[in-house]
């Protein structure tokens, strides 16, 4: 799609169909291109069509707090995330790359300085597990596009909370729903 700008001044395209593609985002200085959004179960269950694998979720590892519809994101082993960005001729992010788009170095978190709960506003899907945290409104993971208010300084969502991201190496950052908001 065309290369448009976003309200963070950064360009941004959609890669694939409109309704189950992957809006990206580009990062000139740094010559990155990273999904604003978490993958979605939609998008992944797309590939595992076409790729025609199994995935850890139907060998029975999925759990009660990850959601299964279409909007929410998708889990998988870091071999699976590997495979599918392989799959579409992308490639995961090195640790410093995710951190650079994070805001490490400019900000304590993602959107900013503000505790995840500050004020009462929820910037992140952290601390939900069950009696613990359906203060943010979800005892489990939540849809891919919440939350995008308090994007990264390039705008790219839910870098905090939710679900836990791979990076190279094998590497978990941003934290998932059950972590605390530290």
């Amino acid at each position: 799609g065309p290369l448009q700008l976003n309200a963070k001044g950064y360009y941004e395209t959609v890669f694939g169909d409109v309704a189950g593609g992957h809006r990206m985002i580009y990062i000139p200085a740094k010559n990155i291109w990273i999904d604003k959004y978490e993958v979605s179960n939609l998008q992944f269950n797309r590939y595992v069509k076409e790729a025609n694998i199994k995935t850890a979720a139907e060998t029975g590892t999925a759990s009660k707090y990850i959601m299964e519809g279409d909007e929410y994101p998708a889990v998988a082993s870091y071999q699976e995330a590997e495979r599918y960005c392989q799959h579409y001729g992308f490639r995961l992010p090195s640790a410093e790359e995710w951190q650079y788009i994070a805001g490490k170095g400019t900000y304590t978190y993602p959107w900013g300085n503000e505790l995840p709960d500050s004020a009462g506003i929820y910037r992140a899907n952290f601390d939900s597990l069950e009696g613990a945290g359906e203060k943010d409104g979800f005892s489990g993971t939540a849809p891919v596009k919440t939350f995008a208010q308090f994007s990264s300084p390039f705008d790219v969502g839910n870098m905090a909370g939710n679900v836990w991201e791979w990076v190279q190496g094998m590497i978990l950052k941003g934290g998932g729903f059950f972590s605390s908001e530290e």
